[in-house]
């Protein structure tokens, strides 16, 4: 229990005891979230990866080779569906020598496996074997985990090959631990080594002693520890999967540090080196890390289903003050939504990960629009012919994410110290007239009502909902419609706006007969 952590870094391999830790205690985990992320160690060739996965397989009851991620579909399946708490350890992940087909078929299952999802094989006498994906997934390789639904249900580790320098605390631990020769002191030692199997049937009788409440408390106690460390250091940015990535780790290096207490264990990591594995992984998610979030992998698609001629100028979407350092693509988010949904569906782009409606987008880009330096300008913005919309940076945007103004028929232009219209001509785009000030210039985020022209469809919405409507009464958008003798389409998106920009209304997309209530 002593040497494990000191195999390794602390914050590279810490990740991997916390998850390890945490594997058996999936089922509960599950059940509380629906999900439980995997697995995935990168480094390069001699890092140790294989041996120190193979160590820490065996310290759950496992020995063996891995599994390889190019078997056969049928193959995965039935590993994926072998366990509901034991790892299953996938070795050699190298994207770059598989063939197209054999990395869909990984990373679906990997996908579905993530919240325990089920595979239906029909059998040769015309039944069927359901295969519930619910074992806890560890891969290896060289090479990192590819595409975004992959990247966010993933705690991703890369091993330094530093850890096997000869004479190195961390080669002495790992010698004693595994019962290989070292040097120290001018000699070679021997060590005896140990039974890492004992430690699987002590670790899982530690496992079936919890009770359910201890697990639960253990389960939150850790999720407001990692909040609070994030806030504390100002990582920001990271949520839903990812985050419970990070309290995976440190719930299971609390079982850990429980367990090792029963048995007598006294050196066992520092808080500080918890807490830097833990900040070691929240910053690949967070603002600045190198993982990209749920909204910049939309609009990075919204960008190309504009492309593709998904989503069309003056219905979806506009671009203000073409041609200047200031030009804006002004997006109505409900329509986008469906239009690049529908793009995602007819391309097959089931990795892209995308949220299950716009209203999962708004608060994101509400918490984007209120940070500076972001590319989301406004999260709620009156815009001509479009009334409320999102309003995007074209130029940070372009120059931060995937996100291609030209799509747009934009042409953002640094700007030269003039700005004009004249320059970005000179600049080899063509002439833009003049930009006069109004509504459209609002200050970013700006949500009040002051903007909206007299009679417009949202106005008179906001207005009949105030009037017509009690507390708790529901709305629909028929109704709506019928009573103000309006396109049931334009009703729809003005009650979308009320809903989003004010608290007169809530969303009830489950109630039959009404689409949102008074509140």
């Amino acid at each position: 229990m002593e040497l494990l952590p000191k195999t390794r870094n602390s914050d590279r391999f810490l990740p991997v005891l916390g998850w390890l830790y945490t594997a058996p205690f999936r089922p509960y985990i599950q059940e509380e979230t629906g999900q439980f992320n995997t697995l995935h160690v990168t480094g390069e060739t001699g890092a140790g990866k294989s041996s120190t996965l193979s160590l820490t397989w065996q310290l759950l009851g496992m020995n063996g080779e891995p599994m390889s991620v190019d078997d056969t579909k049928f193959s995965l399946i039935t590993a994926f569906a072998s366990s509901r708490s034991v790892p299953i350890w996938f070795d050699e992940y190298k994207p770059g020598d598989m063939k197209d087909w054999q990395l869909d078929t990984f990373h679906n299952l990997l996908r579905k496996s993530t919240r325990g999802g089920v595979e239906t094989r029909g059998n040769a006498d015309k039944s069927t074997t359901e295969y519930h994906l619910n074992a806890p997934l560890m891969v290896s390789g060289e090479q990192a985990v590819q595409g975004a639904a992959e990247e966010r249900r993933s705690i991703q580790t890369r091993f330094r090959d530093d850890v096997k320098d000869p004479g190195s605390e961390t080669r002495r631990a790992f010698a004693k631990l595994t019962g290989t020769a070292y040097e120290a002191d001018g000699e070679t030692r021997y060590p005896s080594g140990y039974d890492l199997q004992q430690h699987a049937y002590a670790y899982y009788q530690f496992v079936a002693r919890q009770d359910e409440d201890t697990v639960t408390e253990q389960w939150h106690r850790s999720g407001e520890y990692v909040r609070d460390l994030l806030e504390t250091h100002g990582v920001r940015g990271v949520d839903d999967t990812p985050l419970q990535g990070i309290q995976t780790i440190h719930f299971g290096i609390s079982m850990y540090a429980r367990f090792g207490t029963e048995l007598g264990a006294a050196e066992l990591p520092s808080n500080d080196e918890i807490d830097a594995a833990l900040l070691y992984i929240a910053e690949q998610f967070g603002d600045d890390g190198d993982r990209k979030s749920h909204l910049d992998r939309f609009l990075e698609l919204t960008s190309r289903a504009a492309s593709a001629e998904y989503i069309e100028e003056d219905q979806h979407y506009t671009v203000v003050k073409a041609g200047t350092p200031e030009e804006e693509v002004a997006l109505k988010l409900p329509l986008v939504f469906d239009a690049v949904s529908k793009y995602a569906r007819d391309y097959g782009l089931d990795g892209e990960d995308m949220l299950n409606t716009a209203s999962d987008y708004k608060e994101r880009i509400k918490e984007a629009a209120e940070k500076p330096g972001t590319y989301v300008n406004a999260a709620s913005q009156y815009t001509t012919g479009l009334n409320r919309c999102v309003r995007i940076d074209s130029r940070r945007a372009a120059e931060t994410i995937g996100f291609d103004p030209s799509a747009f028929g934009g042409n953002p232009r640094v700007d030269d110290g003039g700005g004009s219209a004249e320059a970005a001509a000179a600049d080899g785009g063509a002439e833009q007239p003049p930009h006069e000030a109004d509504e459209t210039d609002a200050q970013a985020g700006e949500t009040d009502t002051a903007d909206e022209p007299e009679g417009s469809a949202t106005q008179r919405v906001r207005d009949a909902v105030r009037t017509d409507y009690g507390p708790g009464a529901d709305v629909s958008v028929a109704a709506v419609a019928g009573a103000l003798d309006m396109d049931p389409d334009t009703a729809a998106i003005a009650l979308d706006d009320v809903a989003s920009d004010t608290s007169l209304l809530e969303r009830t997309p489950e109630r039959d007969g009404a689409d949102y209530e008074r509140l």
